[in-house]
């Protein structure tokens, strides 16, 4: 049985939802506070008015786009970097390097734990790429992302797992310090308690 569940920013629980895709809950209707930027007189997405977001329906003709994606201190950017391009690069032709993102995300008094287990200032590096479709369902494709999960466990590498098709059972557990993991296994008996969701 499901139980509906209101959540505000400033329960327990709320900072935990950010990462967990899913893994202790679905949302159904959010509440946004917007807040304008300190250089602009008023906030730009137009208040009062209510939309839908279409649901996205993908197309198997199109050409997939695939990331790799880190969490690091910000002085480990160029580490990142290296990393993950070597990794796509050792792929080619099948993997197709398009661009890569850096981002810097500064201490805002609420850091989700699931993304990053420290209320610090960190970063996100992301190389985006594209594959074949006999890569994708090859045995090398396999152990590309095997090759992927291991690295970043050896490495203690933060991946940004949730977004990245790792085909590991409990990627939480491998990739999530014992202290995080523990806090999370007790929220998941708390939230979904018959294991109904992944």
């Amino acid at each position: 049985m499901s139980t509906i569940k209101t959540i505000y920013n400033y329960d327990e629980l709320f900072p935990w939802l950010f990462g967990s895709q899913g893994y202790l809950g679905t949302a159904i209707s959010i509440n946004l506070r917007i807040q304008p930027l300190a250089d602009t007189d008023k906030a730009i997405y137009p208040l009062g008015q209510q939309g839908r977001i279409s649901p996205y329906i993908d197309d198997i003709t199109r050409e997939k786009i695939f990331w790799l994606g880190h969490f690091c201190k910000p002085a480990e950017l160029e580490k990142s970097s290296q990393l993950l391009k070597t990794l796509v690069a050792g792929q080619a032709p099948h993997l197709n390097y398009l661009f890569e993102e850096q981002y810097q995300f500064n201490n805002q008094g609420i850091t989700p734990p699931l993304i990053w287990p420290v209320n610090e200032v960190f970063a996100a590096h992301e190389v985006r790429f594209t594959a074949t479709t006999d890569w994708l369902h090859s045995k090398t494709a396999q152990h590309f992302w095997q090759h992927r999960n291991q690295l970043a466990i050896d490495q203690k590498i933060k991946p940004y797992f949730q977004v990245e098709p790792l085909a590991m059972s409990n990627p939480y557990e491998c990739f999530l310090d014992k202290k995080t993991f523990q806090h999370l296994s007790d929220l998941k008996k708390l939230m979904d308690p018959n294991k109904t969701l992944r």
